[in-house]
């Protein structure tokens, strides 16, 4: 077999061209660590998001990256929630229990939503409707009713207005009929209930993580001679 010979030739000091590497090499691992743990935590976002949790929920997601200053060769990720148990809930398909002798409220279709993107609780809908009874359906399922009245573009729902003066009432120096109250199902109440599996986590790891070789060698310096 015939030998090969390279040959090599390294302009400027040794050190600081193995130091500029080595520095290269922390700040390529490090922001490919960055961009890995930030996209994962975008992705388990959209998916919450696209899930109906709301934006709340998604933005319960989290991450931080170690360390948390400078550069290393062996940095770590960690995305977190600070709403743990819903997603692992909607993520299992858990059961869930009402405590003692209470109900879960299970928003109906017809249920407002909240500034966050979910449904409001019925905590809030008593506080903006005032008006509310429970009832039977005919399957014997328990409901919490309100008494509203469509809103003006018939998208929503308002607090129903009183009827007087002959069913009008003024507003602005004019009379106006008042919109017709009704009673609306906001919420299912039972005391047990599975959760529908709306989240997979463990697929957005590992479609994103795979990117992290990628996302390293798009961090790495362009010219590290100048570092």
């Amino acid at each position: 077999m015939t030998g090969i010979t390279f040959k090599t030739t390294m302009k400027g000091d040794f050190r600081a061209v193995s130091g500029a590497a080595g520095k290269a090499s922390r700040m390529a691992a490090t922001g490919g660590m960055k961009a890995t743990t930030r996209q994962l935590t975008l992705g388990v976002r959209a998916q919450v998001k696209a899930a109906g949790l709301g934006t709340k929920v998604a933005n319960s997601v989290r991450d931080v990256v170690y360390p948390k200053s400078g550069t290393s060769l062996s940095p770590a990720g960690v995305v977190f929630s600070k709403a743990p148990q819903i997603l692992r809930g909607f993520e299992d398909g858990s059961m869930i229990r009402a405590k003692g002798r209470g109900f879960l409220t299970i928003p109906t279709k017809d249920c407002p939503y909240g500034r966050g993107g979910g449904h409001i609780k019925p905590k809030e809908a008593v506080k903006r409707f005032k008006t509310f009874r429970f009832q039977r359906a005919a399957d014997g399922t328990l409901l919490m009713m309100f008494e509203v009245a469509s809103s003006q573009d018939g998208l929503g729902w308002k607090r129903a207005t009183k009827q007087r003066n002959q069913n009008q009432r003024r507003r602005s120096g004019r009379l106006v009929k008042p919109r017709a109250a009704q009673w609306v199902a906001f919420y299912f109440l039972v005391p047990s209930a599975r959760l529908r599996k709306k989240l997979n986590v463990d697929g957005v790891l590992r479609q994103i993580g795979a990117r992290l070789n990628a996302n390293i060698v798009a961090a790495w310096p362009q010219n590290i001679e100048a570092l």
